[in-house]
């Protein structure tokens, strides 16, 4: 018998058919064990027997574990929830409460931070994220702040010889 390519590709098509059809219905795979949560433990002995006798507490105990520590200006969020930030989180510098209140009104203060420009570039993005995106318009000399703050805080960071960066507000 001869095989020809359309024969071919025809067979291995429809093979994959018949296996996807008996994956779907789990044929195929192993069943995965159910993730459940564990089933709480009782917190009192049967009355029956007696309680047991308890050591005195040692006078230096080690602490219990603590959740992780957070960086600073983050607050360590619980499950399902956003960390907050403080005005912790960018460098110190006069006006940080006022660029910090003003930037994470629309973003997180991580996308400040990770910018590096100079203040053209500052005043570029200030002037895109008011007329594009709807940033309310700072008064003048709270403008200047800002840029005295964010041109202190991140300076431009391309090394020498690199192509600099390029502004993600701008498109």
């Amino acid at each position: 018998m001869r095989f020809t390519f359309a024969s071919i590709i025809t067979f291995s098509l429809g093979a994959v058919v018949v296996l996807v059809i008996l994956d779907k219905g789990g044929a195929l795979r192993t069943p995965r064990p159910a993730m459940h949560a564990p089933a709480p433990v009782a917190a009192t002995a049967p009355a029956t027997a007696p309680a047991p006798a308890q050591a005195p507490a040692p006078a230096a105990t080690a602490a219990a574990p603590t959740a992780p520590a957070a960086a600073p200006g983050v607050r360590v969020a619980s499950v399902g929830e956003a960390p907050e930030e403080t005005p912790d989180i960018l460098p110190e510098g006069e006006h940080r409460d006022m660029v910090f209140y003003r930037c994470t009104a629309c973003h997180s203060a991580q996308v400040v931070s990770r910018q590096g420009m100079s203040r053209s570039l500052w005043e570029e993005s200030l002037a895109v994220m008011i007329e594009k995106h709807g940033m309310a318009e700072p008064t003048p000399e709270d403008r200047e702040q800002i840029l005295d703050y964010l041109t202190a805080a991140f300076p431009p960071a391309a090394p020498s010889g690199r192509p600099g960066f390029v502004n993600p507000f701008a498109n």
